[in-house]
C-alpha cells in the first residue's frame, strides 16, 4: 500500500510534466470550453472513446492528440460561422488516468501521469516488502508481448540489465517467493528473511546464509512445517546433530528470555509472535496479534492449544471472542484455529439467484431463509412442483404449499443440496372427430384425464357418430364411446389420442374458401366438388381471380388438378371420395408498400410473373410528385427483418442499377427538411415566408435576394430577430459579409426612397432607378437581368392607376414608380426518364425545343444495348394516368407524343428468347433470338454455326417440361423444325448416339455422354443428385417409347438398372409438400408449403402462435431427423427490431414451438418421436 508521504510524492512526480511540456488531449479527458460573453455556451466536454467532443453550433470535433492551443483555434474557427470574432477559452477540467496494473505480491492500480517511468523506478515509488518478492522473475505484460525481467540486483544497488519503459495499460506481476522453492528464518539471526531452498539443504546452511546466530539467541529454536511445530536444541545442532530442511520450512530462533507462541489455521496472519517482557501471553492477545479470525466465529469449529506436542485444551471461538474465556499460554505453545470442513449449501432450480451459500452447524437456518438468500422463488407458488433436499445420499421431498403457505419449518444443514423444481405441465395431443384438435397442456391442479382432454378440445363433433377412441402412450389402448363417457380414464404425459368417427361420407376442404375444414355429406347426397365447395362457403367473389388451381388429394396420395375457371363455370364437376382433401390453392401474393411524396402511396401489388423491382414499385405508385422532385433526399427500402438500404433518386429510377424488392418491403421516399425565414418591410416585392431550395444556404443574403432585394445600396436598415434577440446589420457590410439564420428567423428591412419597378409572373424581383435615371421598360428588363428576349412570350404592364398595357416585344416606353411588369415566358419542359436507357434522370427541353417522347429518349442517351435483353414498352405517367407505347412504333417514327412538364417516363425491358445448343455435333452454348428471328431449330443451328462433321443427323429437342421431340436434319432444312420454348435444349450428338438425358428435379439436368456400362444411380450422381423438391420415391425411365417406374429407395435395383443410349430419366417433383407443426400453435398438425415457405410462414399457416408460445427458441427438425436440428429465434422478426433465424422449410420437416425459453432439444425429442411415429401409422386414418 502507498503511504501518505509516498502518495504525495508520486502525485507531484506524475503531474509536474504538465507544467513543462505541451499536453496533447487524450480519450477520457474532460475539457472546459468557455465563450466570452455567451454564458449559455459554457460546457464541460468529455472526450469520448473515439477522441471526439460535442459542442453547440460545431457538432462533433476531433480533439484527441491535439494541444489546448490547437483545440482553441478549431473551436474558434467553428463558431465563426455563427458568432462574430468569438473569444474562446479551453482548459482541462479533468485528466484521464494513465493506469498500469500491479498484481501478485500486491494488487494496485497506479496512475503514471505523464512522466516516462521505468520498471525499477515504478517499484521504488511503491511501498513494498521486497523480501517477499521474487525479483528475479518480474513479468511485464504489454499489448503484444510478455517480458520477464530480473531485478534482483537492485537489492545490492546494481543497475538492472533490462529496465523497460512502462506504458499505459501495462500489467506488472510481482511474484511472491514460492514456498516450494524457499525457506524462511526469523528471530535472533543477523539477516532474517526468505532464502532459496537448495537440494539437501540443512539447518546450519540456512543459519550461515542468514549471517549466523545473534548473541542474544535462545538455547532452543523451532521449525514450523505445515501445521506442526517441532523444537530443537541449538547446542546439539552446533555439536553435529544438524537437521535436514524441506521447502517451505519456517525456522524461528527466539531471543533469550523472549516470550513467544505460535498461531496457525483460520487467522489473518498465521505464524510466530513475540510478547514484551511485561506483556501477558494470553490466547486473546495472540489472536489479536495475528489479525483476528478469517471467518465469522460461527464458521469456526474450535481453538486447540498444543503444548510440547500434546493437546492441552480446546475452546469455542465465540466464547473466546466474547471474552468469556481467555487462557494463559506458555512460551512455545501452538494455537490452532480450526474451521468446519463443509459449510456449503447448494440452492438450484426455480430461484432468482441460484448458487452456493454457507451455513454453520451452530446456527438454525430454515428452508425459507436459504431460498430468500437465493433471491426467492422465480415462479409463483402454483408453478412450483416440489422442493427436494439431497442430504447424505437421502432424498427428502417437500410440498412447496406446506412450506410457503402453511408455514411448515424445515431446518437446513451444511452439505444439503436444495432443488426447487418448476412444474412442467403435462400435455397430450388429440386429433380426429373433435371440434378443436391439437396439443393441450394441463396445469398442476388439473386432472390429467381423457375426459378433460376431450373437453379442452371442445368435445366431440357429434357424440353419436364416434366409433372409438384410441389412446397411444407406452402402449396403445382402444376405448368405446360408452366407456369414455362413463369412466374418467387417466392419461400418460405426451399421450396421443385419436377420435375415430363412424364411417360416413366426408371430405376436407382447405385453402381460399369462406369456411374451410371438415365437410360431411348425407348418405343419399352426391359427393361432387361443386357441392363440397358450396358447403365450405365457396370462394369469395373478390378472391376468385387469386385461385391458382383446385387440387384433389385422395387417400392413396394420388392427385387430380383442375383449372379453377372450369370448376367455377361448372364445365366439369368431379365426383369425390370419402376422405378426399380438396385444396383451393391461392396464388402467391407479391406486394410492397410505398410512402412519401408519390401520386398513389400505399399498398402496391405485383402479378405472380411480374418482377418486383424498386423502379417498378415507384412507377406503380404514380411516380414522385413533380413539385416534390427536387426535394427528394433519398429513397429508403426497409425489409421485414428491419434491415434497410438507401438509394439516390437516380439509382432508384435506373433499370441498369435496378434493385430487386422482397415481399412486404416498405419503400420510403424521404424529403429534405424545409428551410425558411420571414421578411417584412416597405416596398418589398415578396414579403412574409420565404422558402429556400434544398441546396440554398439559410443565410441573410440568400433570403434578401429571394425577396427580390438585389441592390443593397437601397437598404436604409436591416434587423434580424432570432430567438427573441435582435441583431442590427449594417447594410454596407452586406457586400462582403453574410450572416447565418435559423429556421423561422424574421428579417426587418427599410428601403430608401426612389423609383422601383416590380416584376412578377415567370420572373420575380424589382429594379431601382435613381431620381436622375429615366425609368423605361427596356432598361428595367436589362436591370432585372434574368430574361432572354427570345424566351419572352408576352409582357403586361400594370399601372398604379389601374390601367394595363400588353406587349409582345420589348420596347422603350417610360415607366413610373410602382409599375408592375408581368412577364409570361415560354415554358421550359422538365421530364424524368428512367428504366432501360443509357443515362436515366431529368431531361430538360428549352422553350424553343419540341418536347417529344422520341427526343426525350435520345436526350437520355438512347436505349441500352444488351445481347440478351431489349427495350419492351415505354410507360408514360402523367398525373394519375398511365399510357403504354410500343418501343418499335416510337423508334420507327410512326408515332410520337408531345410531353408535358412533370411527366415521368419508364422504359421497360424484357429478355430475348433463348435456347441451349448442346452435343458434340455443334458449338455448345446459350443461343439468344432477336424478335424478328424465327424461334425454331433451323434458326438455332444457323446461329450456332451449323453442324460439324461428327454430327448425327438425328436431332433431339428437349422441352423444359421433359418432353422430347425427335427430328431429322433433313426435316429441319425443309420446314425449320419444331417451335422452341424458352430454356429448351437442342441436342445434336455424335453419330454414335451415346447419350442419356436426365430432367426434372435434379440439381444439374441435361444430356450426359455414356461410356461403357453405366447404371441409373451413376446418372443421377452425374446430375448432382436429387433436389430438395424431388419426389423421394419415384423415378421414370423412358426407353423406345416405353416407360418404367422405379423406387429410388430400392438402391440395389436402381444400381442394377443399366442405362442405354437415348434413355430419358425423369425425376418428378413432389405433388404434396407437407411440414409437421407441433407445440404452441393454434392448430397443430400438417401444413402445406411451397419452395419459398419459411419457419414463420409455416407457423402462421398453423393458426399462428398461442399466448404461451416462446418466439426465441423454436426447434426445426430437418426431414424429421434428430441429428439435424436448427434452433430458430423469431423474436427480432416479430417485434421488428433486428435480424432473426428464419430459415426455409422443406418437405418432411418438423417444427416444434415450446412454451418455455429454457426447453432443451432433449426434452422435446420424446414428443417429436412419438408424434412422428403416430402420424406415420395414422396416414390411412387421417387421409394425409
Amino acid at each position: 500500500m502507498l503511504t501518505k508521504r509516498s502518495f504525495l510524492s508520486l502525485i507531484l512526480f506524475l503531474f509536474l510534466p504538465i507544467l513543462l511540456f505541451p499536453y496533447t488531449v487524450r480519450s477520457g479527458d474532460i475539457l472546459k470550453i468557455e465563450v466570452v460573453g455567451y454564458p449559455e455556451l459554457l460546457r464541460d466536454c468529455p472526450v469520448d472513446i473515439e477522441g471526439f467532443i460535442s459542442f453547440p453550433y460545431i457538432g462533433r470535433l476531433k480533439v484527441e492528440g491535439k494541444t489546448i492551443e490547437e483545440i482553441t483555434g478549431r473551436v474558434k474557427e467553428g463558431l465563426s460561422d455563427v458568432l462574430s470574432n468569438p473569444e474562446v477559452i479551453v482548459s482541462i477540467s479533468k485528466l484521464a488516468p494513465r493506469n498500469v496494473y500491479i498484481s501478485g505480491a500486491i494488487n494496485e492500480v497506479v496512475d503514471l501521469g505523464f512522466q516516462d517511468v521505468t520498471l525499477s523506478k515504478l517499484i521504488s515509488m511503491i511501498e513494498l516488502n521486497l523480501d517477499d518478492i521474487d525479483l528475479s522473475s518480474v513479468k511485464v505484460i504489454k499489448k503484444n508481448k510478455t517480458l520477464v525481467i530480473d531485478l534482483s540486483g537492485i537489492l545490492i544497488g546494481e543497475k538492472p540489465l533490462e529496465d523497460p519503459l512502462i506504458e499505459e495499460g501495462d500489467q506488472i506481476i510481482l511474484p511472491k517467493k514460492s514456498i516450494k522453492n524457499y525457506v524462511k528464518i526469523l528471530g535472533a539471526v543477523q539477516r532474517p528473511g526468505i532464502y532459496r531452498y537448495e537440494e539437501n539443504m540443512k539447518l546450519l546452511d540456512l543459519v550461515a546464509q542468514s549471517g549466523g546466530f545473534k548473541e542474544n539467541r535462545s538455547e532452543e529454536l523451532s521449525i514450523q512445517r505445515g501445521n506442526s511445530v517441532k523444537k530443537y536444541s541449538v547446542s546439539e545442532i552446533l555439536s553435529g546433530k544438524d537437521v535436514k530442511l524441506l521447502p517451505g520450512d519456517v525456522v524461528y530462533v527466539p531471543e533469550s528470555k523472549e516470550k513467544f507462541a505460535y498461531i496457525l489455521g483460520a487467522v489473518v496472519r498465521p505464524g510466530s509472535y513475540t510478547f514484551l517482557k511485561n506483556e501477558e501471553i494470553t490466547l486473546r492477545n495472540l489472536i489479536a496479534k495475528s489479525g483476528g479470525f478469517l471467518e465469522e466465529p460461527k464458521y469456526l469449529e474450535k481453538i486447540i492449544i498444543t503444548r510440547n506436542g500434546s493437546e492441552v485444551a480446546a475452546y469455542d471461538p465465540e466464547e473466546v471472542l466474547s471474552g468469556k474465556i481467555d487462557e494463559f499460554l506458555e512460551i512455545g505453545d501452538v494455537v490452532y484455529v480450526k474451521e468446519f470442513e463443509n459449510l456449503e449449501v447448494h440452492v438450484l432450480g426455480a430461484v432468482k439467484k441460484p448458487g452456493v451459500f454457507q451455513v454453520s452447524p451452530k446456527e438454525k437456518v430454515d428452508l425459507r431463509e436459504i431460498i430468500a438468500k437465493a433471491g426467492g422463488l422465480s415462479k409463483d407458488i402454483e408453478e412450483i412442483d416440489s422442493i427436494t433436499i439431497s442430504r447424505k445420499g437421502e432424498i427428502i421431498r417437500l410440498d412447496p404449499g406446506e412450506i410457503f403457505l402453511n408455514g411448515k419449518l424445515f431446518a437446513i444443514l451444511p452439505g444439503d443440496i436444495v432443488q426447487v423444481k418448476e412444474y412442467i405441465p403435462k400435455k397430450a395431443y388429440i386429433l380426429g372427430f373433435v371440434k378443436h384438435p391439437g396439443l393441450y397442456y394441463f396445469e398442476k391442479n388439473e386432472k390429467f384425464s381423457l375426459r378433460n382432454l376431450i373437453s379442452k378440445a371442445g368435445g366431440f363433433i357429434d357424440e353419436n357418430k364416434v366409433r372409438m377412441v384410441k389412446v397411444v402412450g407406452k402402449e396403445e389402448k382402444t376405448y368405446m364411446i360408452q366407456e369414455v363417457l362413463e369412466k374418467d380414464i387417466d392419461l400418460e404425459d405426451s399421450a396421443f389420442v385419436y377420435v375415430e368417427p363412424a364411417k360416413e361420407k366426408y371430405v376436407y376442404v382447405v385453402g381460399l374458401v369462406s369456411k374451410p375444414g371438415y365437410i360431411s355429406f348425407l348418405p343419399e347426397e352426391k359427393m361432387t366438388l361443386s357441392r363440397a365447395l358450396a358447403k365450405a362457403g365457396d370462394v369469395p367473389s373478390d378472391m376468385m381471380e387469386r385461385v391458382e388451381a383446385i387440387v384433389i388429394v385422395h387417400e392413396d396420395n394420388s392427385t387430380e388438378k383442375y383449372d379453377p375457371q372450369i370448376i367455377f363455370n361448372k364445365t366439369q364437376d368431379p365426383i369425390l371420395k370419402t376422405g378426399d382433401l380438396v385444396i383451393v390453392k391461392e396464388m402467391e401474393e407479391k406486394y410492397v408498400y410505398v410512402v412519401g411524396p408519390v401520386s398513389k402511396p400505399g399498398y402496391i401489388s405485383f402479378l405472380p410473373e411480374e418482377k418486383m423491382t424498386l423502379s417498378k414499385a415507384l412507377a406503380k405508385a404514380g411516380g414522385i410528385l413533380p413539385d416534390k422532385l427536387r426535394y427528394v433526399k433519398d429513397i429508403k427500402v426497409i425489409h421485414e427483418d428491419s434491415s434497410s438500404e438507401v438509394f439516390s433518386p437516380e439509382d432508384a429510377f435506373s433499370e441498369n442499377k435496378d434493385f430487386i424488392l422482397k415481399k412486404g418491403d416498405l419503400v420510403v421516399v424521404e424529403e429534405v427538411e424545409e428551410k425558411y425565414a420571414y421578411i417584412v418591410g416597405n416596398d418589398l416585392q415578396k414579403r412574409g415566408k420565404i422558402v429556400l431550395d434544398p441546396e440554398e444556404p439559410l443565410t441573410l443574403l440568400t433570403v434578401l435576394k429571394k425577396a427580390g432585394i438585389e441592390d443593397f445600396d437601397l437598404l436604409e436598415s436591416v434587423k434580424v430577430m432570432s430567438e427573441g434577440k435582435i441583431l442590427l446589420v449594417d447594410p454596407k457590410k452586406l457586400l462582403t459579409e453574410d450572416w447565418p439564420l435559423k429556421n423561422g428567423d424574421t428579417i426587418m428591412v427599410k428601403i430608401l426612397e426612389g423609383t422601383r419597378i416590380y416584376f412578377t409572373g415567370d420572373v420575380t424581383g424589382y429594379v431601382f432607378f435613381d431620381p436622375e435615371e429615366k425609368p423605361t421598360l427596356d432598361r428595367a428588363i436589362a436591370k432585372i437581368g434574368k430574361i432572354e428576349e427570345k424566351y419572352i412570350n408576352s409582357l403586361r404592364i400594370l399601372r398604379k392607376n389601374g390601367s394595363t398595357m400588353t406587349l409582345n416585344e420589348v420596347v422603350s416606353i417610360p415607366l413610373m414608380d410602382g409599375d408592375v411588369v408581368e412577364v409570361d415566358l415560354k415554358e421550359e419542359v422538365r421530364v424524368y426518364i428512367g428504366g432501360f436507357v443509357k443515362n436515366p434522370g431529368l431531361v430538360v427541353f428549352q422553350p424553343d425545343e419540341k418536347p417529344s417522347l422520341k427526343k426525350a429518349i435520345s436526350k437520355a442517351g438512347g436505349y441500352m444495348e444488351d445481347d440478351e435483353t431489349v427495350a419492351d414498352e415505354i410507360v408514360l405517367m402523367r398525373n394519375s394516368e398511365r399510357k403504354v407505347f410500343d418501343v418499335e412504333i416510337i423508334k420507327s417514327g410512326r408515332a410520337d407524343i408531345l410531353l408535358k412538364d412533370g411527366d415521368y417516363i419508364n422504359v421497360t425491358q424484357r429478355p430475348l428468347r433463348y435456347a441451349f445448343a448442346l452435343g458434340e455435333g455443334l458449338k455448345n452454348g446459350k443461343i439468344v433470338f432477336k424478335d424478328e428471328e424465327e424461334f425454331n431449330v433451323k434458326t438455332l443451328l444457323g446461329k450456332a454455326g451449323g453442324l460439324n462433321e461428327k454430327a448425327s443427323k438425328e436431332i433431339e429437342v428437349i422441352m423444359p417440361d421433359g418432353e422430347i421431340k425427335k427430328v431429322s436434319f433433313d426435316d429441319v432444312l425443309k420446314d425449320g423444325g419444331p417451335e422452341l420454348e424458352n430454356g429448351a435444349v437442342v441436342l445434336v450428338p455424335e453419330e454414335t448416339k451415346n447419350f442419356v438425358y436426365i430432367v426434372g428435379e435434379v440439381k444439374q439436368p441435361g444430356a450426359y455422354r455414356i461410356k461403357g456400362d453405366v447404371n441409373l444411380l451413376q446418372v443421377i450422381s452425374w446430375a448432382g443428385g436429387l433436389s430438395d423438391w424431388a419426389q423421394k420415391t419415384k423415378i421414370l425411365l423412358r426407353r423406345n417409347g416405353r416407360e418404367m417406374e422405379l423406387d429410388i429407395n430400392d438402391l440395389s435395383k436402381v444400381e442394377k438398372t443399366k442405362i442405354m443410349p437415348g434413355d430419358v430419366v425423369y425425376i418428378p417433383p413432389l405433388e404434396t409438400n407437407k411440414v409437421y407443426v407441433l407445440g404452441e400453435v393454434k392448430t397443430p398438425g400438417i401444413v402445406g408449403i411451397d419452395k419459398f415457405s419459411t419457419v414463420f410462414d409455416t407457423i402462421m399457416k398453423a393458426g399462428g402462435f398461442t399466448k404461451d408460445a416462446v418466439y426465441s427458441n423454436i426447434f426445426l427438425f430437418k426431414e424429421g431427423s434428430e441429428e439435424n436440428v436448427v434452433t430458430c429465434d423469431l423474436s427480432g422478426f416479430i417485434k421488428g427490431k433486428g435480424p432473426s433465424v428464419n430459415p426455409k422449410v422443406a418437405p418432411g420437416d418438423v417444427i416444434y414451438v415450446p412454451r418455455s425459453p429454457f426447453v432443451k432439444v432433449s426434452e422435446v425429442l420424446p414428443v417429436v418421436r412419438d408424434v412422428l411415429g403416430i402420424i406415420s401409422t395414422s396416414k390411412d386414418i387421417m387421409g394425409w
